[in-house]
């Protein structure tokens, strides 16, 4: 199944400003080109002019109704706040990127939840996938291997062996004393 890029969306920003008389020439012969090849835009364009067909008679039928001047000065306001500012380089590039998304991304968004499906069960899959030899560094040591430990190193008593005699061979030294110790010793008495 093949997509092709269908550029609609740019194309109907257009057929609303060909109808309030906004779009130069050139633009308007591409645009004219675009409407023979595609339906959907003949339809739009057809909705839109029908649109506004029933609105500019609606302000020839009533002429004699007038909005007050509070809400002539409510619209001019927020007709203002609708008017976009201008836009910075970096504004333009991002809603660039974000149209091509909805052209091109979009109409595939089942192909690409199928791809980041597959690579969240790739990435499950290799974190489950762990080595034996990691899997016994990351558990804690029994009890029993503890206390062996412990007793073996003269922390704890171990078989056969009292808490006086651990402490009396923790007392003793484990090794021999540097020379220069020695010799302190020897000079002080």
């Amino acid at each position: 199944m093949t997509r092709d890029y269908k550029p609609c969306r740019k194309y109907r920003e257009e057929l609303c400003a060909v109808l309030s008389g906004e779009l130069p020439a050139e633009d308007r012969a591409d645009l004219e080109n675009h409407l023979e090849a595609c339906a959907d835009c003949q339809r739009y364009r057809d909705e839109i002019g029908s649109v506004t067909a029933v609105l500019a008679a609606g302000g020839e039928l009533f002429r004699e109704v007038q909005p007050r001047e509070t809400t002539q000065a409510r619209w001019a306001k927020e007709f203002e706040a609708a008017v976009e500012p201008a836009q910075s380089m970096a504004t333009k590039v991002f809603r660039g990127i974000l149209d091509w998304s909805r052209d091109m991304v979009w109409p595939g968004r089942r192909i690409w939840a199928g791809m980041a499906a597959i690579w969240i069960v790739i990435l499950g899959l290799n974190a489950s996938q762990r080595t034996k030899g990691e899997a016994q560094a990351s558990r804690r040591p029994s009890p029993e291997i503890m206390r062996a430990l412990l007793a073996r190193e003269g922390f704890l008593p171990g078989p056969g062996r009292t808490v006086g005699e651990s402490e009396a061979e923790s007392s003793r030294p484990l090794a021999t004393r540097p020379r220069s110790e020695r010799q302190r010793e020897s000079n002080r008495a």
